[in-house]
């Protein structure tokens, strides 16, 4: 495909976007620290790798016939009912996503709309806001002061 044909085709579908998702910011989780010893932990990554039982679970879940190359179950039912054994409150009470970002969509989605406001801190996750516009609600940033 020809690059004039890719701005024609881009042109064409940015028309079709909503105006809420063109204006999104995207997340950039920042550099990462430049001196030795530094940790970064802002991106919330484990920076040590899995566990060794973790690994070996996902080996055995690949070589095994547990159903690992199966659609997954969206709902995470097991996952929940685990929870709701550990902590003896409703499977229902418990939410799973891929990530958090995931999961903040679909909190927005579900209970956000454009009578709706979200108060976000000044300085926060950029995903909070996203999710706030994608939803149609307004957000309302408050600034960072000391002494609070």
């Amino acid at each position: 495909m020809s690059r004039a044909s890719v701005e024609v085709s881009n042109s064409y579908f940015r028309r079709l976007i909503r105006p809420q998702v063109l204006s999104l910011e995207e997340y950039s989780p920042g550099p990462s620290p430049d001196y030795d010893g530094a940790i970064r932990i802002s991106a919330n990554e484990n920076c040590f790798g899995a566990a060794p039982a973790v690994r070996e679970a996902i080996i055995a879940q690949l070589n095994g016939a547990s159903g690992v190359f199966r659609y997954p179950d969206g709902s995470c039912s097991a996952l929940r009912e685990r929870l709701s054994g550990k902590f003896g409150l409703p499977p229902e009470w418990f939410m799973a996503g891929n990530g958090l970002d995931d999961v903040i969509s679909t909190i927005a989605a579900t209970f956000l709309g454009p009578d709706d406001e979200v108060i976000i801190p000044a300085v926060s996750f950029v995903m909070y806001e996203n999710a706030v516009r994608l939803a149609g609600a307004a957000s309302v940033r408050t600034p960072m002061t000391q002494g609070l």
